[in-house]
């Protein structure tokens, strides 16, 4: 779900690569505002409300930009492609928007290495590439495929936002167990990446 103003949009994805962006009109009418076509996989998805755009995931090929704004023109750029010594990936998945003090940052699962890299949204340059390591007996996060972004409270467990993982395996007393859910501290990653200071 994405907001620009007083409207409200949503997006849809799918395997064939097919994107569309939908109207809320009223509490029971959507209205396809927009459609197109990318040349495989579309996979996450992600709005930045605040800076007029959103995100997608391309398995094969790379994070593409757009206004959100269905009302501008314009065809989807790309705000990073997978190449040889890039950070991305065959296997571009789920994205999220990291947001501290008063900048935001594009969270990108790189299924195929099992990490995540960081972009900066205020010119949309790459910073980094993390991954989360197991702790405590708890497991690593590998070969991620959605993840979500909680910057506001969440209660005592989480007082500044939580990170939401989806991790394929869950490895304990030696057996393999079905896929789960990771819950991170924002305060831990935010630690981790040293509060995004370049």
């Amino acid at each position: 779900m994405a907001r620009l103003g007083d409207q409200f949009y949503y997006f849809a994805v799918g395997s064939s690569g097919i994107v569309e962006q939908y109207r809320v009109a009223t509490l029971d009418e959507v209205v396809l505002e927009r459609r197109w076509k990318l040349d495989s996989e579309a996979e996450g998805c992600v709005a930045d409300d605040l800076g007029g755009r959103v995100y997608i995931a391309e398995e094969s090929m790379g994070i593409w930009s757009l206004p959100l704004d269905p009302s501008i023109s314009s065809k989807p750029t790309l705000l990073d492609e997978i190449r040889l010594f890039g950070p991305l990936r065959k296997g571009i998945e789920g994205l999220a928007i990291l947001t501290h003090e008063a900048n935001r940052y594009l969270v990108a699962s790189v299924q195929g290495k099992s990490r995540f890299a960081v972009y900066d949204l205020s010119d949309q340059s790459y910073i980094t590439t993390f991954r989360i390591e197991g702790a405590n007996g708890i497991d690593d996060v590998t070969k991620t495929d959605g993840i979500e972004i909680f910057n506001s409270p969440l209660g005592k467990p989480y007082p500044n936002g939580l990170i939401v993982v989806h991790d394929d395996e869950n490895k304990e007393r030696d057996l393999l167990l079905n896929q789960n859910f990771k819950f991170i501290s924002r305060n831990k990653l935010l630690d981790a990446l040293g509060a995004l200071k370049r």
